[in-house]
């Protein structure tokens, strides 16, 4: 577990990178559950093995962990936050971007319309 200082610093650090401040954005929106990883690199526009990098920096912070399901369809799921503190860091920094927490609800949003429309075809 980090520190309040570190955990602060090791956040503003992922808030600079662009992918990694749309995975907090996402997870920020649905701690808790799950996506695919497949959807995760169409929703950030990224490859599998870009996306990896960041993924496990965030397991290492405890925000994700992803696993393989039955089918061997690789699962990101969003993890409830490891400290109060977590959130609240991470929700001061997109309330002061709230364009760029606007922008990652949207895309998200339509991430998730799509999936529930390719489920129900």
């Amino acid at each position: 577990m980090m520190d309040s200082i570190t955990e602060r610093k090791k956040i503003k650090d992922l808030f600079t990178n662009s992918t990694s401040r749309v995975l907090l954005g996402v997870w920020l929106i649905v701690k808790g559950s799950s996506f695919s990883l497949k959807s995760m690199c169409e929703l950030i526009d990224s490859s599998e093995q870009a996306l990896e990098t960041k993924l496990q920096t965030f397991a290492g912070m405890g925000l994700v962990q992803v696993s393989t399901n039955p089918k061997g369809e690789r699962l990101v799921m969003f993890m409830p936050p490891p400290t109060p503190e977590t959130e609240k860091v991470i929700r001061e920094y997109f309330d002061a971007r709230k364009s760029d927490f606007d922008a990652v609800e949207t895309k998200l949003r339509s991430l998730i319309y799509k999936n529930l429309l390719e489920i129900n075809l």
